[in-house]
């Protein structure tokens, strides 16, 4: 009888996930939105960006002045903030879609009350990011205990 090593269809395979320049650009995108739709961005919602990417590792990743310089370059643009078409379609599907709608939720958060219209970005967001029906972590954040 050989020791043999089991055929490779039969062996796990682990699948790793490393952010990239997309999901970064994503993110900023999105809070530049956030944070514009309520009328006014301000230093509050950069504080909560940054938390956001501390929390899920990104910021020691991509480095501080890096996400610093993607969301200022991102509240430079002029798009409409509730335009759904102005969201990240390429993340649309991908695993990086719920981490980006949740860095908007955490924008929406920031200073302590949620306008209408980010409600409604977030909303424009979900679908736009295919994540209508499988949003709960967004959903968990929006309306946890303060």
């Amino acid at each position: 009888m050989s020791l043999s090593s089991p055929p490779a269809s039969s062996r796990p395979v682990t699948v790793v996930h490393r952010p990239g320049p997309a999901m970064l650009a994503g993110i900023a995108q999105v809070a530049a939105q956030m944070a514009r739709a309520d009328g006014s961005a301000d230093r509050t919602e950069q504080r909560a960006l940054l938390r956001f990417l501390r929390q899920h590792d990104l910021l020691r990743h991509f480095g501080r002045r890096a996400c610093l310089d993607a969301y200022r370059k991102a509240l430079a643009l002029d798009e409409a903030p509730t335009d759904p078409q102005a969201t990240p379609p390429r993340a649309a599907g991908t695993m990086a879609a719920p981490l980006i709608a949740s860095a908007a939720a955490s924008i929406a958060l920031a200073d302590g009350a949620v306008h209408p219209a980010e409600l409604a970005l977030l909303g424009h967001l979900t679908e736009r990011l295919s994540l209508l029906g499988q949003s709960d972590a967004v959903v968990s954040l929006l309306f946890r205990p303060q």
